[in-house]
Formats: structure tokens, C-alpha cells, sequence
């Protein structure tokens, strides 16, 4: 299978690793079901997400128009180019908790988690490739693939950088009369640089293909798992009795590679020299 470079952004090296954090839930529907989900970018936490989509354009005739049309079309997943973050793992998994659940248990030497639901929403960590990536996700046998499918590396800009680029008429045309679908894709590509911690590389999909479904809350992509993911890494707060009993289950669930631990929260130990 083969995808259309232009429908790549910013990726000059499609080799580079690249991860993505799931609740380990959604990870198990991952290998079980062997799809992948792009979800539409309502969903996600920044308000500023999609801002030019969300915006009411002006044309000619002076008429006030909005852009939910295209905006309700887009759908996309996050990765990240960041090998390990602590930040990136609180995000991606425990969903639901306060941050004051966010302790290692070795401190308090329990062997569950610390909001009384072990294995429910731990994090699991995933590496690819955006060429691996990609090639999976690009249906090129499709008529109108190259309306549909792309990828890129999130730019990140000052808060104030964004706001003079939708006054400025000729790139914002440019982005939304592409009628390559590509000014659509990176209308999801730049982000206020508070974020920049995150690395993020997206995928995007648009349903520019005539089957748009208004109800449709996910796009789901085939995937073969096995050949996707290079390498498993598991939340770096699990304890030891738990870690052995998450590879069990993986292995249960199919995935054939690696799998190894975060060291995040492996204690340093060091032996120094004193000059006495």
C-alpha cells in the first residue's frame, strides 16, 4: 500500500519514532478489534483546538457564514514525538481522576491502585513510525484517498501569532478553499505553543468522500496491531506484581512484540565520592 507524500506535513524524517498513550481499555479494543479510533476534535481538551473551523467567515457578498460543514467532518488522533513524559502519561490515562490520586503506591507500599480500581485506566504506551503509521491508515484504493487521509507534526505558535494569521485573509482563503482537502488537515496542525511539551504528530482523517455521517462521533481505521506497534511500554506507577500480571494480559490480548516498563519513576541510586 502506498500514500501520497503531499497528504504528509512537516514530517521530514517518516522514520523517527513515534508514541501514543492509551488507557489500557482502549488498548485492549485496540488489539482485539484492530482498529484504530480518530475522534472529532470537539472532543479534545484545548478550547483553542480547531479555532479556524470554528470560526464564522465572511465572504464577499459581506454574508456571515459558518464553517461546521467542514469542522463537523474532521476527525483526528494524537500521537507524540516525546519518547517518555510524565505529563503525557497523566494526561492519556485515569481520565476521570483528580490529580491528588497521582502517587506512586511503592511510597505507600499498597500493591493496587490508589483509587481502588486496579488495571482499569493504567496507561499503555505504543511505538511506531509515521511511514508505519501512514501506510496502515491510508486506504489507497479508495477513489478519493487523497481527499481523506493525512498526517502531520502539530506547529506551535504564540497565542497572538494565531490570531494575526485568521486576520490575514489570503492564508486563511488558502487553507479553506483548498479543494485538495490539504488546507482543511492543517487548519489541525498549529496549536498555542503552552502546549509545545507535547510534540504532537497527528492523524486526520476527512470524510470528503460523500459518506459523512453527521451522527458518526468516530472513525475507525483498519489495523493490523503486531505490525503497527514496534514496542509496548507499561505505566511507569505500576507495581511490580501488577506489571507482570498487564504483560500476562497483553499476551492474552495478541500482541506479539516487546514489552517493557517506563523507568520514570525508577528511584536513582548512586554512590558518590567524598573528599574527607
Amino acid at each position: 500500500m502506498a500514500f501520497n507524500p503531499k497528504n504528509v506535513f512537516d514530517l521530514p524524517d517518516l522514520d523517527v519514532p513515534i508514541y501514543r498513550i492509551f488507557p489500557v481499555d482502549r488498548f485492549r479494543q485496540v488489539m482485539e478489534g484492530r482498529k484504530l479510533a480518530l475522534v472529532r476534535p470537539a472532543s479534545w481538551e484545548d478550547k483553542f483546538e480547531n479555532v479556524l473551523l470554528k470560526s464564522k467567515a465572511s465572504i464577499n457578498t459581506k454574508e456571515i457564514v459558518g464553517l461546521c460543514d467542514l469542522r463537523e467532518k474532521m476527525y483526528g488522533q494524537c500521537w507524540m514525538l516525546c519518547p517518555d513524559s510524565e505529563a503525557m502519561w497523566k494526561l492519556y490515562s485515569f481520565p476521570s481522576e483528580l490529580p491528588s490520586r497521582w502517587f506512586h503506591r511503592a511510597v505507600y507500599k499498597v500493591n493496587r491502585w490508589l483509587n481502588g480500581l486496579p488495571h482499569k485506566q493504567e496507561g499503555v504506551k505504543v511505538r511506531t513510525t509515521p511511514r508505519k503509521l501512514f501506510t496502515a491508515f491510508f486506504k489507497d484504493s479508495e477513489q478519493y484517498c487523497d481527499l481523506c487521509y493525512f498526517i502531520g507534526r502539530v506547529r506551535y505558535m504564540p497565542q497572538q501569532d494565531i490570531e494575526s494569521m485568521l486576520k490575514d485573509e489570503d492564508q486563511v482563503t488558502s487553507l479553506v478553499l483548498d479543494s485538495t482537502g490539504r488546507g482543511h488537515a492543517q487548519s489541525l496542525l498549529f496549536k498555542r505553543d503552552s502546549f509545545s511539551h507535547e510534540q504532537e504528530v497527528r492523524l486526520i482523517y476527512a470524510a470528503n468522500d460523500g459518506s459523512f455521517d453527521p451522527n458518526r462521533a468516530l472513525y475507525l481505521s483498519d489495523v493490523a496491531p503486531n505490525s503497527l506497534f514496534e514496542e509496548v511500554s507499561l505505566d511507569p506507577r505500576l507495581a511490580t506484581v501488577e506489571r507482570d500480571d498487564s504483560i500476562a494480559r497483553i499476551r492474552s490480548w495478541g500482541y506479539q512484540g516487546p514489552i517493557n516498563q517506563s523507568t520514570l519513576n525508577i528511584p536513582p541510586h548512586f554512590t558518590v565520592d567524598l573528599d574527607a
